[in-house]
């Protein structure tokens, strides 16, 4: 992970590879090829390290195929709201 830039304490950034984990168990099995396992690279991420799951854009969850799991009630800044939460998502660091 890198800082975004000199005069940004504590904010912290980093490239990650999201990849479709159902694709890839096809993959794996040899029921597609590999080349065709769908995966985004996401470039300066903000990283938030007390978080517990990762928010992607619309276009990037539609990109990967994710499958929708449920609906829950989350409480923000601005008040009670839903999040969707879906599934079959791995992610990995991109700047090793």
């Amino acid at each position: 992970m890198h800082s975004a830039a000199k005069n940004s304490i504590g904010k912290i950034t980093t490239s990650l590879v999201i990849t479709n984990r159902a694709d890839q168990a096809i993959a794996s099995r040899g029921f597609m090829p590999g080349s065709d396992v769908r995966k985004i690279d996401l470039n300066d991420v903000l990283v938030d390290t007390g978080a517990t799951t990762l928010c992607l854009p619309p276009e990037a969850i539609a990109q990967l195929g994710l499958e929708l799991l449920k609906e829950v009630d989350v409480k923000t800044a601005t008040g009670l709201s839903k999040a969707r939460i879906f599934r079959d998502a791995t992610r990995a660091r991109g700047d090793f």
